[in-house]
């Protein structure tokens, strides 16, 4: 991944889409760059604050992962044309998220000048009681649709995933909000042993008491009993 400054100017379109908490602007352009350029800042979503200690892995197909460029929150990264690629957007104590890009399929003649896409990417704390199975799935897919001539994002895809999301995140809160309780935890056959071994074993030491009471007691009397001959 090499690094650029260049800001691609806007071409056609302006797509603005809701990913969970956060927003992605996608906006179309050529360039002097024939890649597809990717660039925006991460923040945190309760503040919209940048995230200084955030980070962008990316992975290009089935190859080893690689940083994009990231100063102070702000990021950016050119990819290839012919691959897929995950971003991965993550921060120390925040839930990560990430996008898949397809930049397969694009026709030589609409490559020259590139594309770029604008992604402000929010992430969030971790909080009790959440399911983040479902972040092991991209939040956002996007790839080359002819119809368009231009990179689009997969819009079903995005709200059933908000969906998911949203339902994840009513049942941790539903869960956070019941009163403390004890956990039934099923009950270790070891320790139910040894609950029973100690037991069997306090009766014993009980009676073994209770025998040699009885013993010093008649003992105790036959000494003042009265010889008899």
């Amino acid at each position: 991944m090499t690094r650029s400054t260049l800001i691609p100017k806007a071409r056609n379109l302006q797509l603005l889409l809701a990913l969970f908490i956060g927003t992605a602007t996608q906006a179309q352009s050529r360039s002097d760059v024939d890649n597809v350029y990717v660039y925006g800042t991460i923040k945190d979503d309760s503040t919209r604050f940048p995230l200084v200690h955030a980070a962008v892995i990316i992975r290009e197909d089935s190859l080893p992962l690689v940083s994009a460029s990231v100063d102070s929150g702000k990021y950016e990264c050119n990819l290839e044309f012919d691959h897929v690629y995950r971003l991965r957007y993550e921060a120390p104590g925040y839930v990560a998220k990430f996008l898949e890009i397809d930049t397969r399929d694009i026709p030589t003649e609409m490559r020259e000048g590139g594309f770029g896409i604008n992604v402000e990417m929010t992430l969030s704390r971790f909080f009790k009681y959440g399911d983040y199975s479902l972040l092991q799935e991209p939040i956002g897919k996007a790839r080359y649709v002819p119809a368009d001539s231009m990179i689009s994002w997969d819009l079903q895809w995005t709200e059933m995933m908000r969906e998911r999301f949203r339902v994840a995140k009513a049942r941790a809160d539903s869960l956070a909000a019941l009163p403390p309780r004890q956990l039934d935890l099923p009950e270790d056959p070891e320790l139910e042993q040894w609950r029973r071994y100690g037991t069997i074993t306090g009766v014993v030491v009980a009676l073994s008491g209770m025998i040699a009471i009885a013993v010093w007691i008649a003992r105790r009397q036959r000494k003042k009993a009265p010889a008899q001959f």
